[in-house]
């Protein structure tokens, strides 16, 4: 039998024990120590530093150089259209338009985009007007879209409490998100959902680490087609004005655009 020091000994510890294992779980489960995982993440892109831009994807961006040689921006859909035509004909393997086209605008502009939509099919189009049941009005809604091999896509992204985006999301209302769909689309599979839902984003480096293209060169056709041949290319706005900007675990201001290229080449790699 153990001796009344020792027994009290035991007890002692076992009693601490049992106060460090409740104190850890209730840390847990109220995500105390959530900033400090975050914290460290964002240290651990600084001290890897910007490694190769991704192999996978380019970015079209509506930059300043763009607002300041076309009309006035929202730009006609007749000249999303040639933009959509001149990737397609460079052999772009799946174009994503990181712009919302929910609203009709002219019969003309819209039936344009449609068409080159279906010639240049699939391509995915990002939106966050997104109904209860997953439905959108992007160009006349999501039968229309499927009945020409295209979709679309949750556009969200989602930051950490302290407003920095570093995780992915798998859906929104039902609605896949952008790199969950391109990973479907590309891959034949749908991504773990698990993994998609909260994985970490693989920044390769600060912004401007993907390849970027500007969106009045590739309209003009003045643009090195070898970039987007077998890429996926996101297009949207890059421009500051246009107030697409987020602060990343990578860095700050990071458009858009570059934010779903980054979650795409995590998302096909399979969360390295």
């Amino acid at each position: 039998m153990l001796g009344g020091a020792t027994r009290r000994r035991v007890l002692g510890l076992l009693a601490v024990g049992l106060l460090a294992a409740a104190a850890g779980l209730a840390i847990h489960a109220t995500g105390l120590l959530s900033w400090l995982e975050r914290d460290s993440v964002d240290a651990r892109f600084s001290l890897r530093g910007e490694q190769h831009p991704p192999s996978d994807v380019v970015v079209v961006g509506i930059d300043n150089d763009s607002l300041g040689v076309l009309p006035r921006f929202p730009f006609s859909r007749r000249l999303d259209a040639r933009v959509l035509e001149n990737l397609h004909a460079s052999g772009a393997r799946l174009v994503v338009y990181d712009i919302s086209f929910d609203r009709p605008t002219t019969e003309g502009a819209d039936e344009a985009l449609f068409e080159a939509a279906r010639d240049a099919a699939p391509v995915v189009f990002g939106t966050s007007l997104i109904s209860p049941s997953g439905a959108t009005q992007v160009l006349g809604g999501n039968a229309n879209l499927t009945g020409i091999g295209d979709q679309s896509a949750a556009a969200d992204l989602a930051p950490d409490p302290d407003g920095v985006l570093r995780h992915t999301l798998a859906e929104v209302n039902g609605l896949p998100t952008i790199a969950a769909a391109v990973t479907r689309r590309l891959t034949g599979r749908s991504p773990d959902r698990r993994q998609m839902h909260g994985g970490w984003i693989d920044f390769p480096g600060p912004p401007g680490t993907v390849r970027g293209l500007s969106f009045a060169d590739v309209l003009n056709g003045h643009f090195d087609r070898a970039a987007v041949r077998g890429k996926v290319v996101v297009i949207g706005a890059t421009a500051p004005v246009l107030q697409d900007m987020h602060s990343t675990a990578a860095g700050s201001p990071m458009s858009g655009p570059e934010v779903q290229a980054d979650a795409i080449s995590t998302a096909l790699a399979g969360f390295p």
